[in-house]
């Protein structure tokens, strides 16, 4: 996708809606949910028959096109940033030089960024399925002084692939997974499952920490109170230094989790408590319990991107403006469906005149050569080697594209 933005609103072509000025300020502060009003209801009925209409078509789950009531004013590139955000509890992890106080740290934090998740009501709560060829990359600065930076692309479309890099050099961090996102539905509830390697590393001390996501699920579609939830169950393990964590997320218990953390098999912690709340740890050695995550003191870090005016329109942000304006804004869902339309639109008359094979820009296939699920990529700015002081810039190094300061019109 090229781009040609230099004009003070959002491009959308074929569209009776006016598009919307380029306002920065609507994407401050991030919100993994926005709260309801009641202007945004979509009646239980007009939702069942959506998906009957939908899915009696053939439609794959994924494929299904939700109507804008339903959907967080995010796209899925931005939206898995929200739960890798680079907090205090990663940033210090590589400079403690005891195993278990470093993996401890991991748990930590994947399970912080995991609070937010929780909420009553399922509007807002989707985001948007991104474009082949979408890219979102963002900043983190932090009070260290150093600074993390998020690279997120689409892929593939069949089957849907996104793929995504966090790193922060000096903290000797790496985080990246390529996501196959798919949606089931269970009756009354929804869950999105996201399919593929998620991995941790810790640099200096050659750490890889493996992920298993757990499912979001969205509940009381057609009956009942309707609600957000973690569930299902999440997995962290470190084969180098035998650490293993196993943590249920229980359904219909007001955000309940327990876990259980091993040492070369032997369960040597136990996690229990309300994730968007709080959560203890016990050592099974002493038996002494004590505070282990609070997320109502949770601080994250401000979520850094270039102004809309600066962004190609393959941006995940400019690309969606017209109805993240609409949606986050206005409250306008005529309007953000028509916007939301026209980008599925152009999407399929993209894939139809489209003559040549698709390749990422950012990211390369890594996949073993028969892979149908296991498909991986990786970065092409990716540095797997511990953080030294005589590296360059690391800007300068990865051509801008994670400059928040450049201007991107002409095309990432």
């Amino acid at each position: 996708m090229s781009s040609t933005s230099s004009t003070p609103s959002s491009p959308m072509p074929k569209s009776s809606s006016p598009p919307a000025p380029l306002d920065n300020s609507i994407y401050n502060p991030v919100i993994t949910k926005l709260p309801e009003s009641k202007t945004d209801k979509f009646s239980r009925a007009q939702l069942l028959m959506e998906l009957v209409t939908q899915l009696r078509s053939g439609k794959d789950a994924w494929k299904i096109s939700l109507p804008c009531q339903l959907l967080a004013p995010a796209s899925m590139l931005e939206y898995m940033s929200y739960f890798v955000t680079p907090n205090e509890y990663i940033l210090g992890a590589s400079k403690k030089m005891i195993p278990e106080q470093r993996f401890l740290d991991v748990v930590k934090w994947f399970l912080s960024n995991l609070t937010k998740a929780p909420a009553k009501g399922i509007y807002h709560s989707k985001p948007y399925n991104p474009a082949l060829g979408e890219v979102f990359s963002c900043q983190y600065h932090h009070a260290d002084g150093s600074k993390s930076f998020y690279l997120a692309e689409q892929t593939s479309h069949h089957p849907p692939v996104s793929a995504f890099y966090l790193t922060n050099r000096h903290a000797n961090i790496v985080c990246k997974a390529t996501f196959q996102p798919k949606t089931k539905f269970h009756g009354n509830s929804a869950s999105n499952v996201m399919e593929g390697p998620l991995k941790c590393y810790i640099l200096n001390h050659k750490e890889e920490y493996d992920v298993k996501f757990p499912n979001l699920c969205a509940y009381g579609l057609l009956l009942g109170s309707q609600r957000i939830e973690v569930n299902d169950s999440m997995t962290i393990e470190c084969a180098a230094n035998g650490y293993k964590c196993d943590i249920s997320f229980k359904a219909k218990s007001g955000n309940k989790v327990k876990a259980t953390i091993y040492s070369d098999d032997k369960k040597i912690y136990k996690l229990s408590g309300i994730l968007d709340e709080k959560i203890h740890i016990k050592s099974l050695t002493n038996k002494k319990t004590s505070l282990f995550l609070d997320a109502t003191e949770l601080q994250q870090p401000d979520t850094v991107c270039r102004p809309l005016e600066k962004q190609a329109t393959n941006e995940s942000r400019l690309l969606w403006h017209n109805v993240t304006y609409n949606i986050r804004k206005l409250r306008d869902f005529n309007a953000s469906n028509e916007f939301k339309k026209r980008i599925e639109q152009d999407q399929r008359e993209e894939r139809t005149n489209r003559k040549e094979k698709w390749d990422p820009r950012f990211f390369k296939d890594v996949s073993a050569t028969d892979a149908k699920k296991d498909i991986q990529y990786d970065c092409v700015f990716e540095n797997m080697e511990p953080y030294s002081e005589d590296e360059g810039n690391f800007i300068e190094n990865t051509h801008q594209v994670f400059d928040v300061n450049a201007n991107l019109s002409g095309g990432i």
